[in-house]
């Protein structure tokens, strides 16, 4: 007889042979899958090895991007420039601020991405922080910066005035000719501010310059030959285009004196015996639209002063001089279009045709 005693009860043994035959099953799978995976991955490496690779595309994206790059990495290496600038804590000292709108101005100007639209808006916000920052208890004025802007950036003086104002109010006659000269649609306001500003400026400095060949003239109003010094200046404000309505409030904010020498000088170019004559003088028509603008801005008082009316006699003589002159031009221009219609044109005599004979004796 056998004995069970000692014998393992079979309810324990079941469950762990039926467990490891799961566990034997699951990993031949796995391993099986393994493999599987494995071959399938080695032939489409071998079959992708087979297959043309693009780096084309890749490149020239990869160079395309490279250029895109570039240009944002300026932009921003010129806007972190621009708030540097207007930052008053980074920079303090004027030639700090020289230094970086010098630099900001080579990378504009060697951009092609920047368009002058952004560099003269950029340049506005420039000019107008520069008067934020100046008072007369810490004045900040770099004048080196402000004509470079100016020059270059082809700026609206509708966007800047109190720029101007500023420059008159310290008296920097460089600053206020470079704004007259170089900016765009400048307003009536600030033509006649600079026209002021030129008188007073002239008549304090005691400028003297050449005289004009008219001695009753000059004995009669000194600063007539200060004003012809330097006529440069006055002439471009002459030049440039204002409204013959809107300006005659500013022009009767003329002191008598100042409106004085301006007709004077309005008289010496309509007279034609300015000493310093050039391509900047204005033309008769702009001459003309000033005097009218003035004398009808003051001319109640040009009126009531001796010396004014003596002027005004010696204008209307001028004005009536002009006049036969310009109407004798037009009785010659057409005798010369009467002769030129009626004269022919002489047409070049050409011979036949000829022979040369040369006898030897």
């Amino acid at each position: 007889m056998v004995d069970f005693s000692n014998a393992e009860t079979p309810s324990a043994a079941v469950p762990t042979m039926v467990a490891d035959s799961k566990s034997d099953s699951t990993s031949s799978v796995l391993h099986n899958s393994v493999n599987l995976a494995s071959r399938l991955g080695q032939n489409g490496s071998s079959s992708q090895s087979t297959q043309p690779s693009i780096p084309v595309t890749v490149s020239w994206a990869k160079k395309s991007k490279t250029k895109a790059d570039k240009s944002l990495s300026v932009q921003d290496e010129v806007e972190q420039l621009i708030e540097d600038i207007l930052n008053p804590s980074k920079v303090k000292t004027t030639t700090k601020f020289n230094q970086l709108c010098e630099t900001l101005l080579d990378k504009t100007c060697k951009s092609s991405t920047l368009t002058l639209s952004w560099r003269t808006t950029s340049a506005g916000v420039i000019l107008n922080n520069v008067v934020d920052r100046h008072s007369d208890k810490k004045p900040f004025w770099p004048k080196k910066s402000l004509l470079n802007l100016i020059r270059d950036c082809n700026i609206a003086a509708s966007s800047c005035t109190p720029l101007i104002l500023l420059a008159i109010e310290l008296k920097d006659l460089e600053v206020v000719d470079c704004c007259i000269n170089h900016m765009q649609d400048i307003p009536d306001s600030i033509l006649t501010k600079s026209l002021q500003f030129y008188i007073r400026y002239f008549q304090s400095e005691g400028v003297r310059g050449q005289q004009t060949g008219d001695d009753e003239l000059a004995t009669a109003a000194p600063q007539f030959s200060i004003m012809c010094s330097c006529p440069q200046y006055v002439n471009k404000v002459l030049s440039c285009p204002f409204n013959d309505t809107f300006i005659l409030d500013y022009l009767k904010q003329f002191s008598f004196d100042e409106a004085l020498v301006l007709l004077q000088y309005l008289f010496c170019l309509v007279k034609g015996s300015s000493s310093q004559q050039n391509d900047s003088t204005p033309t008769l028509n702009a001459v003309a639209d000033w005097t009218s603008a003035l004398l009808d801005a003051h001319f109640s008082q040009f009126l009531l002063s001796y010396e004014a009316r003596e002027l005004l006699f010696k204008l209307a003589d001028a004005v009536k001089y002009q006049e036969m002159f310009y109407n004798e031009l037009e009785a010659v221009q057409a005798i010369l279009e009467s002769f030129k219609t009626s004269a022919s044109v002489p047409v070049k005599q050409t011979s036949g045709s000829y022979s040369i004979e040369v006898l030897i004796m």
